[in-house]
């Protein structure tokens, strides 16, 4: 195979230079043929740069010489303004339609305007509560606005209540808030099945959650048993997804929202375990009896006699009257479980589910 390079002709070469022999074999006239597209390209591609600075050097005002005509501006069009997106009217902060909140309160209210205005007002409060003032100002400018709704003046006064209602609420103490909760629920417990019952007693146990925030230790336990208790109701559920397909809410974004529901329950159980297993460490009496309870049972806590029968001591030290439960449960563990767990009570140790095997 013939080398290549002893045949090439240097750079500074040109090809006049070349004697005939080297200038006629295939491998140089091939270099050769390569050398001249790349200058062919570098010259086209100088042309085109060369051309494209031209507008620059115009609206700069060094532009072209004497006696040269100027490029013709063309007369540009006015478009009128594009209407905002969904895109553009979120970045704007604007809406196109309100929360899901406020269309399934303005659903349960157009249906029977009289006999829903209380059940409407106690749902904007509930719900309102857990709002951020952005997004609740943002729908009260939406329906004042575009009135897309249709909103009348008395579906207004509720919403302003609630509005009022959340304000008020904030501004509480952590005991006033927890007294109004309590208030709201035994309104509920004194309706027999009314309309607006669950109304009370959802409103109420939001009010106790914002009290817990706040670290009121007996709205912390009812806040964390309830969480405990969640269950999944499918009677509800539907109830729910009519009032939303009324509202004009999607069956995709329902079905998503009954996803969520589901994963929520899960979540919430092991949040309200964790709560109340916090409560029980920090020593209040009613959350370690609960805890006791539960790790006898097996329900939301693993199954745990050693772990029940701690727990039950811990809070019969606070309540003489659980000293009898705590020696049910303690009748079924070993004398050396026993003492164990008497130790861990004498050096306040906590121990975890891991610890009590035998």
């Amino acid at each position: 195979m013939v080398n290549v390079k002893l045949f090439r002709a240097p750079r500074c070469c040109s090809l006049a230079d070349m004697d005939s022999e080297n200038r006629d074999h295939p491998s140089t006239k091939r270099a050769t043929g390569r050398r001249a597209a790349v200058l062919i390209m570098d010259f086209t591609l100088a042309l085109v740069i060369g051309i494209g600075t031209l507008p620059n050097a115009w609206a700069q005002g060094s532009g072209p010489a004497t006696g040269t005509k100027e490029p013709p501006v063309r007369s540009q069009q006015v478009q009128p303004p594009a209407k905002p997106n969904a895109v553009q009217a979120k970045k704007n902060g604007e809406r196109e339609i309100p929360s899901s909140t406020v269309r399934i309160a303005w659903t349960i209210f157009k249906r029977d305007p009289e006999n829903n205005s209380l059940r409407t007002e106690l749902f904007l409060k509930e719900f309102f509560l857990m709002m951020k003032d952005a997004e609740i100002a943002a729908d009260q400018k939406f329906l004042l606005d575009k009135n897309v709704l249709g909103s009348r003046p008395d579906f207004m006064v509720l919403f302003d209540r609630a509005v009022a209602f959340r304000r008020n609420a904030l501004g509480l103490t952590a005991n006033a808030i927890f007294a109004l909760g309590q208030k709201h629920r035994s309104t509920a417990r004194e309706m027999n099945m009314s309309i607006a019952q669950s109304g009370y007693d959802s409103l109420g146990l939001e009010l106790l959650k914002l009290a817990a925030k706040k670290s009121h230790v007996e709205a912390r336990y009812i806040v964390a048993m309830n969480k405990i208790s969640t269950t999944f109701n499918e009677k509800e559920e539907r109830h729910r997804a009519a009032n939303m397909v009324r509202a004009g809410i999607s069956k995709a974004e329902i079905k998503f929202q009954r996803y969520q529901d589901l994963i929520f329950v899960k979540v919430t159980k092991k949040d309200g375990r964790k709560a109340l297993s916090a409560l029980a460490i920090e020593g209040y009496g009613p959350a370690q009896r609960a805890v006791a309870e539960r790790f006898a049972t097996g329900n939301v806590f693993p199954k745990d006699a050693v772990l029940a029968y701690y727990w039950m001591q811990r809070a019969a030290g606070q309540v003489a009257a659980l000293n009898k439960r705590a020696d049910a449960l303690g009748a079924s563990l070993s004398l050396w479980q026993r003492l164990k767990v008497r130790y861990w009570i004498l050096v306040g140790k906590v121990p975890e589910p891991a610890t009590t095997t035998k």
